[in-house]
């Protein structure tokens, strides 16, 4: 999708409307590294952020008070989101001579990748992921200075155990369960 395709986007469903609200939420992205063929996660950074701020600029231009989150990760990869929250690709700064910044709000996808009945051990896994994107958020919101309804959200787009039977299972459904009260402890936007 090109930055223009995504602005177009925003025309249609938040300045044509002709009943009901806009769209307020919006994401960029879907599991890029996936996408881009499971590379070193050194490279990904400087890719997710030149399409990011690309995009996002476009679509703020439309519509300044729509928040974007991003990237979509299949994973909460700290090698990926540090460099793009706060370190040397950063995207949650502001639109150079703009009032609203490129992103506001990280956003992943988590399926725990194991053979067996979700458990402890992907309960952990969730609790430890999310507590980082809090700290890591944090840090950002100090950085930039980030306060109130401008302050860096959160939200996990997709999660569920790997798939088959395990879906459907008492273990996935206590991992739901955790997954809820932990991403409600931990402020998320959005599950």
């Amino acid at each position: 999708e090109t930055p223009e395709q995504a602005a177009q986007l925003v025309r249609d469903y938040n300045k044509r409307r002709i009943a009901g609200q806009p769209v307020l939420y919006w994401n960029i992205g879907n599991e890029p590294w996936l996408q881009n063929g499971r590379p070193d996660f050194g490279v990904m950074p400087e890719k997710i952020a030149a399409y990011f701020k690309a995009i996002s600029a476009a679509m703020k231009a439309v519509d300044p008070k729509i928040k974007i989150f991003g990237p979509d990760e299949c994973a909460f990869f700290p090698k990926i989101y540090e460099p793009l929250f706060g370190g040397a690709h950063d995207i949650a700064g502001k639109v150079p001579g703009k009032s609203y910044y490129y992103c506001d709000g990280l956003s992943w996808h988590r399926y725990p990748q194991t053979k067996n009945e979700p458990g402890l051990a992907e309960i952990e896994d969730f609790r430890t992921s999310i507590a980082k994107v809090r700290a890591l958020l944090d840090k950002v919101n100090a950085q930039h200075g980030r306060r109130g309804a401008d302050a860096l959200q959160w939200g996990l787009g997709e999660f569920n155990a790997m798939g088959g039977q395990q879906v459907h299972t008492f273990g996935n459904g206590q991992m739901f369960g955790a997954v809820y009260g932990h991403s409600a402890n931990y402020g998320a936007t959005y599950v």
